[in-house]
């Protein structure tokens, strides 16, 4: 079980340094940690299929009690990260469309053999 148990701290190792990668916004690395993440997850899920019942009762309440605290921070840090990508998804989403009306307000005046006339409001 011990080694259970430190297959989970390093879960949850990664799930803290995920919640720096997007805070600062490095998706690559994001990407990469994610990668690393669910490998662990799928090696824990393997560990866990072969722990016998047996070895379940043998399990020690200090380690259960760890356990038991590792996933509730981990579900807590991963609720924070789910919160803070819907938030930069909002941001990114605004700029995006920030930038492609500045596009078609320019598009106009690119365009030759068209003639029409573009009026720039003081946003654009």
């Amino acid at each position: 079980m011990a080694s259970l148990l430190n297959l989970y701290q390093k879960l949850n190792q990664k799930i803290v340094e995920e919640k720096k990668y997007i805070q600062a916004a490095a998706y690559e690395e994001l990407k990469e940690l994610l990668a690393a993440k669910n490998d662990l997850i799928r090696e824990i899920e393997e560990k866990e299929a072969s722990v016998k019942s047996a070895e379940t009762k043998k399990l020690q309440k200090s380690d259960i009690k760890k356990l038991k605290e590792l996933l509730a921070e981990a579900a807590e840090i991963q609720q924070e990260n789910m919160e803070i990508l819907t938030q930069k998804k909002g941001e990114i989403k605004t700029k995006l469309l920030e930038l492609y009306g500045r596009k078609k307000s320019i598009k106009g005046y690119h365009n030759r053999g068209h003639q029409e006339a573009k009026f720039f409001d003081q946003k654009s």
